[in-house]
């Protein structure tokens, strides 16, 4: 998969945390639509595609880096317990806000471009 590729699903997290927070900020006018159904499939979406990041950038390395990151482990907890398929033994963190939601997505996707920086092109 080419640098390029790689960034493109990087990009698409990135898209799925700007739009928990649109959520977040318009949260009253949003009160109708089911906004647990939006963030739930968003928050999928990004776990998904984050992983794939880390699948493509650092191949073979999953076990490695579950064992010494808490950030990737708990992504790849996430996919595997809940994103991708659901677990009966899935334990959910309990959010006090969608703005906390948010920032930990954020904190991730930092973190997953920070540690796959050599295969993703040096703009992203």
């Amino acid at each position: 998969m080419s640098k390029w590729e790689l960034a493109r699903y990087l990009i698409d997290a990135k898209k799925c945390v700007d739009s928990i927070l649109y959520i977040e900020q318009n949260l009253a006018s949003l009160k109708n639509v089911g906004v647990r159904e939006k963030v739930n499939t968003k928050r999928d979406a990004f776990f998904t595609r984050c992983c794939i990041v880390l699948d493509k950038a650092l191949p073979k390395k999953k076990k490695e880096l579950c064992a010494t990151d808490q950030i990737v482990e708990r992504l790849y907890y996430e996919r595997d317990k809940n994103s991708a398929h659901k677990d009966a033994d899935y334990v959910p963190v309990d959010y006090s806000s969608l703005a906390d939601v948010a920032h930990e997505m954020q904190t991730q996707i930092v973190h997953i471009r920070d540690i796959c920086t050599d295969a993703l092109p040096s703009v992203v």
